[in-house]
């Protein structure tokens, strides 16, 4: 049992829990960010609940390390996406820092929890 993928994989369920949940829920914040961001309203709540199944993978991983990796994965490529959504509007550097960070962070709960992965799968 890796202790730092145990952290990891809490505080990135329950960051993408908050995050899934407002986008769901319709969260003025959100709902602005996604006209910023020049997306369809309709890809809001599919893509908080992309999050929302990412971050409970993430806690189920607690158990299950392979479904953490699986799930990790998933978050890292939501986080490519919202990279790809900054770069595309033009946005100031300062609003790459979080999707960066998430994704760096994801990055290592797949590195941490690689081996559970193939282990369950061979």
């Amino acid at each position: 049992m890796n202790i730092v993928a145990i952290v990891l994989q809490v505080l990135l369920g329950v960051a993408f829990l908050g995050a899934g949940a407002s986008k769901m829920a319709g969260a003025q914040t959100q709902v602005k960010n996604f006209d910023r961001w020049r997306l369809p309203q309709g890809w809001r709540p599919i893509v908080g609940l992309v999050e929302l199944i990412g971050a409970l993978g993430l806690l189920v991983g607690v158990v299950l390390p392979w479904v953490a990796a699986i799930a990790a994965v998933l978050l890292v490529v939501v986080m490519l996406g919202a990279l790809l959504t900054h770069v595309r509007i033009r946005d100031v550097a300062q609003h790459f820092v979080p999707p960066a960070v998430l994704l760096c962070l994801a990055a290592s709960v797949v590195v941490l929890q690689w081996s559970a992965l193939v282990g369950h799968f061979i």
